[in-house]
C-alpha cells in the first residue's frame, strides 16, 4: 500500500491519540504505521508467516528477497513510533482477534485480491483423513505406540495447515460483521474492495448494526479498480450477519484475478493511484 494512501484510509478511519486499531491482513504493516502515526495502538495479523517476519520472497514483481531490516517493527523504530503492540499470526476466518465487544476504536486494512497475495484460508482439500492427519493426531495426544520408523516426529508436530480459498464474498461478511461485534459505537471500519469498474452499481455490503459512511474509487486500470468503503458502527451488537450481495463474486476470488491480468494472468495495467500518479 502507498503510504499516501495509507494515511488517507487511517485519516476516514477518525483514527485519533490513544485510539486501539487492528488489521486483520496487516501484511508487511503499511496501515499500522499510518495508524501509528496518528498516535492509535496498533495490532496486526496475517495468515502468512513470511510476510508478517518479512522473509521470503516478496510476491511484488521486481522486489526479490524480503529483508528483515525492513520488517514492521525496524519501520516503527525508524519513524520512532512505539505504540505498536505486535502482530499475530491467524486465520482470520475462524479465530480472527477475539477482543471484548466494542473495545476497538478502528478497523483499518487492505485485504488480498487474489492477484499477488492469494485469498486463503485454513480447510482441507480432502476432506477424508490422510494417513499423516492420524499419526499427527495421535503424536500430539501422545496416544500412539506403534513403529515411528521413517516418521519424522517433529515435522508431524511442526504442522502447517492446508489452505483453502476465502471466497471474497465471504471474507468481507466475515470482516463488517467482526467489526460489528467489536468496535465501540462510532468506530469505523476501512476496507478496500476489489472492482469491476463496468459495474460500481452491482455490488453492497450492510449490517444492521453499521452505517456506510462513504465509498469512492482508486482505479487500477480501464476494468479494474478497488472501492474503499468506509462504515461507522451506530448500535450495540446485535448478533446479526453481514450481508454482501454481488453480481460479480458469484462464483470465486479468480474472477478478479482474471478480469484484471486476462485469461492467461500476463495482463498489464497502469496503476492510477489516489493522488493522480501511475506507474506499471
Amino acid at each position: 500500500m502507498e503510504p499516501e494512501v495509507c494515511v488517507f484510509q487511517a485519516n476516514l478511519a477518525r483514527i485519533s491519540v490513544g485510539d486501539l486499531v487492528y488489521d486483520p491482513f496487516c501484511g508487511s504493516g503499511s496501515n499500522l504505521i499510518a495508524a501509528a502515526h496518528f498516535g492509535a495502538f496498533t495490532i496486526g495479523s496475517d495468515l502468512d508467516y513470511n510476510i508478517i517476519h518479512s522473509r521470503g520472497k516478496s510476491s511484488k514483481m521486481g522486489m526479490g528477497w524480503r529483508n528483515q531490516k525492513t520488517s514492521l517493527k525496524t519501520q516503527m523504530v525508524k519513524y520512532g513510533l512505539t505504540t505498536h503492540l505486535g502482530t499475530f499470526r491467524t486465520d482470520f476466518s475462524q479465530t480472527g482477534f477475539y477482543q471484548k465487544e466494542e473495545s476497538i476504536n478502528a478497523i483499518v486494512c487492505d485485504p488480498p485480491y487474489g492477484v499477488r497475495e492469494p485469498t486463503k484460508r485454513v480447510g482441507k482439500k480432502d476432506q477424508t483423513e490422510s494417513w499423516h492427519d492420524k499419526i499427527a493426531k495421535c503424536v500430539e495426544n501422545e496416544e500412539y505406540r506403534g513403529d515411528l520408523t521413517g516418521v519424522d516426529v517433529m515435522d508431524l508436530r511442526m504442522h502447517y495447515p492446508q489452505k483453502v480459498e476465502y471466497r471474497m464474498e465471504d471474507l468481507f461478511k466475515d470482516l463488517v460483521k467482526f467489526g460489528a461485534r467489536n468496535l465501540k459505537i462510532g468506530g469505523r471500519v476501512t476496507f478496500w474492495l476489489p472492482v469491476d469498474l463496468r459495474d460500481l452499481t452491482g455490488h453492497s455490503i450492510t449490517h444492521p448494526d453499521m452505517e456506510v459512511i462513504a465509498r469512492c474509487i482508486d482505479p487500477f486500470g480501464d476494468k479494474t479498480g478497488r472501492e474503499l468503503w468506509v462504515l461507522e458502527k451506530v448500535r450495540q451488537f446485535s448478533g446479526e450477519n453481514a450481508v454482501f450481495e454481488s453480481r460479480f463474486y458469484k462464483d470465486s476470488t479468480n474472477n478478479f484475478r482474471e478480469l484484471h491480468l486476462g485469461p492467461n494472468g500476463m495482463g498489464i495495467h497502469k496503476v492510477a493511484r489516489l493522488d493522480g500518479t501511475g506507474d506499471k
